[in-house]
């Protein structure tokens, strides 16, 4: 009977168990869906509050007067009304909105006369635009043709300019291989732009007034002293190494002092192919 007994309250007790077992785990799954719930509650909260935050931002940062909010500084050639169209800098835009970077990138690639421009944002309504341009230091031609409006500036990129270029010196291509607007000189036109440099800075006596760079091995230099022509080379020019900047200041002082003691101005061509070597045909133009 005792033994009985004893099973009978083993079967009581396990029952009491299973059934506080059963109880604690259904309050844990409503304690759980309560706090998924609340989460998902605080996630819809926190969505719609960033909603609501950023449409007061966007609504912000609005143009609604340009001459006020919107500063754009250019130089003489580029006017600002073309870089606030190729921004999208107009009544009514949005700045919150506007991919300054990727209209930056745009804007560099399409105007090629522009060699820097920055953009900073003056939060949360104002943008300012500085526009550098580039400055020609040569025209650029084709042999046999006329003017193309082509221009070069000293870190030789190509792009449209004529305005105030009348004077400058000519690079002279050949028709098939001229540089295209928005590339950047290479091969024989980027030694005769090192030319224009050194004769600028250090040269300027010389009076060099156009580069022909479509002779087989040099470059032929006209003068505008008395329009005599120079066969120019220097070692390095084509291979530039440590000392062909010197070869080529050496070379130009050459022609220089040769040119100032020609006295009664008859050598009408000059040759300077050979590095340290500067030879005339007095008299005698060579064809």
């Amino acid at each position: 009977m005792g033994m009985k007994r004893n099973r009978v309250r083993k079967l009581h007790s396990a029952a009491r168990a299973n059934s506080v077992s059963e109880a604690g785990g259904a309050r844990r799954r409503w304690l759980f869906g309560l706090g998924v719930a609340a989460l998902a509650a605080l996630a819809v909260g926190g969505a719609v509050a960033y909603t609501r935050l950023r449409a007061l931002w966007i609504e912000q940062c609005v143009v609604k007067d340009v001459s006020r909010q919107v500063t754009v500084t250019t130089g003489t050639n580029i006017k600002a009304g073309l870089i606030l169209d190729q921004f999208g800098l107009r009544r009514g835009a949005n700045l919150a909105l506007i991919d300054f970077a990727e209209k930056r990138r745009a804007v560099m690639e399409k105007l090629p006369n522009i060699r820097s421009l920055t953009v900073e944002r003056h939060l949360p309504d104002g943008v300012s635009i500085t526009v550098e341009e580039r400055e020609p230091v040569a025209r650029m031609g084709v042999r046999g043709a006329g003017p193309s409006g082509r221009v070069v500036d000293q870190e030789g990129v190509v792009f449209l300019r004529q305005a105030g270029t009348a004077l400058l010196p000519v690079i002279v291509e050949k028709g098939g291989a001229s540089t295209p607007v928005g590339k950047r000189l290479s091969g024989r036109a980027r030694a005769a732009l090192k030319i224009i440099d050194a004769a600028t800075r250090d040269f300027a006596s010389l009076q060099v007034i156009s580069l022909d760079v479509t002779p087989h091995d040099w470059i032929e230099l006209t003068l505008g002293r008395n329009y005599a022509t120079v066969d120019f080379k220097w070692d390095g020019m084509d291979a530039p190494t440590t000392s062909s900047d010197a070869a080529l200041d050496e070379q130009l002082s050459l022609v220089r002092d040769s040119v100032n003691a020609n006295l009664d101005g008859g050598a009408t061509r000059w040759n300077a192919t050979i590095q340290g070597r500067v030879t005339s045909n007095t008299g005698i133009p060579i064809k």
